[in-house]
């Protein structure tokens, strides 16, 4: 009798563990076959092949002036931060509210002005950011800086210097931290 208890104790324990998080789930609707729950997941298809996972970051790039040019500001939405193998990275302007926007390649000093994404995928001088095609479709994004949901998801076509070319889409969907 007592064993049944413990053993009712201990499911009971970890279906709690489980509600909280920290569970794995599937993220089928882009293909992947089971992932980590986390904040950013794409899969990459194509010339590479890949899965990107990570918590997922969100923030924000202040305008700024030089004596070459005015930069506006912007807002950085990534799988995550710093050099990685694979990564994926949206930079969208000030002021962008939900919808479906279309991908592009910018010009370095368009940066901020125009929705666009560089992807990372084995190598940190060879982006992926030329020849964009697809689209991002925004859910949600904080307002002015406050913390909130981040979601959204994506598909698109891009290249490399090398002309190879992938196919990503993935979704986001993470809460962002204030700074």
């Amino acid at each position: 009798m007592r064993a049944r208890h413990n053993i009712i104790l201990f499911a009971s324990l970890m279906a709690v563990i489980c509600i909280w998080g920290g569970v794995p789930v599937r993220v089928s609707e882009i293909g992947a076959a089971t992932e980590e729950k986390s904040g950013f997941v794409a899969q990459v298809s194509g010339a590479r092949r890949a899965t990107v996972s990570g918590p997922g970051i969100f923030f924000r790039i202040p305008a700024s002036e030089s004596p070459v040019m005015e930069r506006p500001g912007y807002l950085v939405v990534a799988d995550n931060s710093g050099v990685r193998e694979n990564g994926i990275t949206f930079v969208i302007p000030h002021g962008t509210s939900p919808g479906t926007y279309q991908l592009v390649s910018a010009h370095p000093f368009d940066i901020g002005k125009k929705v666009e994404v560089r992807a990372e995928l084995g190598s940190t001088t060879d982006y992926f950011n030329k020849d964009t095609s697809g689209t991002i479709t925004i859910i949600s994004l904080p307002d002015k800086g406050n913390p909130g949901r981040v979601q959204g998801k994506y598909e698109f076509k891009v290249s490399n210097s090398k002309g190879e070319r992938v196919k990503v889409n993935g979704l986001f969907d993470f809460i962002a931290k204030p700074k």
